[in-house]
């Protein structure tokens, strides 16, 4: 077996490979053992040596101290907007910086109330001025109900009748008005609903969470004669949510699939599919040259959902599945990933590979957002 550092474009060491015979490409530097040690490190041409880089991880702060991006870079920043953290956390996004005490939290009612879905807080308090109307109204219902038992009472109960229909009447004018408001509110709440709707279809923007897809591994024979199977987990932090789509991105935030579940009333399963969109060269094409491709409402749980590979002639083929393997150099094999599924909390896929990429290994830098 014939191992080699793979590079990225700043010639650092992203995955260890195993080939079982020598190439000469670039990028992939010659190593006599499978050193999963040097993942991270540098490779100096000069030298020929593998050099330790020191990272440093920000914070990068938006409006309101929300942070909106975490960023890496190897020489110390000082800006006041983007705060130093340990590792490369991307679960801060969305968190508030709270600058006194330097700790990262959910964003308080009084910080997010003046940018998102138009909803009013009630000045020095902790409170959404739509619980507050929705609490005048109980009341307000809650007088009508006593006003009905107090008509059927004795005569020797009018006054205090007439003085609880004084009361009742300045409720009801209080609802009128806060009626006219909550309408108000209710159109701007529509509206923004509406304009999210929108980003959520072209942006991340309005996902519940995110999650890492990492691995890097090598094929064992096991693989090629039962498949291998993944799991990775997430938390939207919504008990019982079930997810209405995951989105996966490769490591350049590229589109590589939609996955959607359709359920009926029941909680059985209606739809279960994936729209996928790659630049690469379709399976059943005779073309050579790659191209950006769609794929619409395909089973999820198909085996042959992603797919990438090389005919028996050596033209090769990706269908989404180089996102998932490292270069494939032989030829008559293929990588299958398919039998899509999630959960509340897990999203999983089996991979099955051809027999003769024993040896090689699994690339996958994805990220997905669940929505």
């Amino acid at each position: 077996m014939y191992y080699y550092a793979h590079l990225d474009e700043n010639n650092i060491v992203d995955m260890i490979v195993a080939l079982p015979t020598p190439i000469s490409v670039d990028r992939y530097i010659s190593i006599p053992t499978n050193d999963q040690t040097l993942v991270g490190k540098r490779y100096n041409s000069e030298t020929g040596e593998f050099e330790e880089v020191i990272m440093y991880y920000y914070a990068v702060l938006g409006d309101k101290d929300i942070v909106t991006e975490v960023i890496s870079s190897e020489t110390e920043i000082t800006d006041p907007n983007k705060i130093s953290i340990p590792s490369n956390n991307t679960a801060l996004v969305g968190k508030w910086y709270n600058r006194e005490t330097g700790e990262f939290l959910d964003p308080p009612i009084h910080i997010l109330a003046d940018h998102t879905t138009q909803q009013i807080n009630i000045a020095n308090q902790e409170k959404w001025l739509q619980t507050e109307l929705n609490e005048m109204n109980q009341t307000l219902a809650s007088h009508t109900t006593q006003q009905a038992n107090l008509v059927n009472q004795d005569n020797l109960f009018q006054t205090e009748l007439n003085e609880m229909n004084q009361t009742l009447a300045a409720h009801t004018t209080q609802q009128a008005n806060l009626a006219t408001q909550d309408n108000l509110l209710q159109a701007g709440l529509n509206e923004s609903n509406n304009k999210i709707k929108d980003l959520e279809q072209s942006t991340f923007g309005g996902y519940k969470c995110s999650f890492s897809i990492r691995d890097n591994q090598e094929v064992t024979s096991a693989w090629a004669n039962s498949g291998k199977n993944f799991s990775f987990s997430f938390n939207t932090g919504l008990p019982g949510y079930f997810p209405k789509m995951i989105r996966i991105v490769d490591k350049e935030d590229t589109l590589v699939a939609d996955f959607y579940i359709v359920k009926n009333a029941d909680g059985s399963v209606k739809y279960a599919y994936l729209n996928k969109t790659f630049l690469g060269i379709s399976k059943d094409s005779e073309s050579t040259t790659p191209a950006m491709l769609m794929r619409h409402y395909e089973d999820m749980d198909d085996m042959d959902a992603i797919v990438v590979g090389r005919h028996s002639d050596g033209s090769a083929y990706n269908e989404g599945g180089a996102a998932f393997f490292q270069s494939i150099f032989e030829n008559n094999s293929y990588v299958n990933i398919g039998n899509f599924n999630y959960t509340e909390n897990t999203f999983t896929f089996d991979v099955d590979v051809s027999s003769n990429l024993v040896g090689y290994n699994t690339k996958m830098k994805l990220t997905g957002y669940v929505f």
